[in-house]
């Protein structure tokens, strides 16, 4: 079984990485979950280790997937930041 993910639908389907795919009638926007979702916990994301995730940032113009990759980069510090904290002059 595949499940698609993107960014966001319109974006996806109109001019990103789906837009082919939705053009040739292969895929509706029924099929896909959009990434929000499933960081909002209203979708399920991978459901195992074997299931491999394809993400492809490349936007134009779309300033909520800038926002995605800000949030998953804030994330990432915030983890580094539980185990290494910055210690500051005083």
């Amino acid at each position: 079984m595949v499940r698609v993910s993107c960014d966001i639908w319109e974006q996806a389907s109109h001019n990103g990485e789906l837009v082919h795919t939705v053009e040739v009638g292969l895929l509706a926007c029924e099929q896909v979950t959009e990434l929000g979702s499933v960081l909002a916990k209203n979708a399920r994301g991978r459901a195992a280790e074997e299931e491999i995730t394809a993400f492809d940032s490349t936007v134009r113009g779309w300033a909520p997937s800038v926002a995605f990759q800000d949030s998953r980069r804030q994330r990432l510090l915030d983890a580094f930041d539980s185990v290494s904290p910055v210690k500051t002059m005083s």
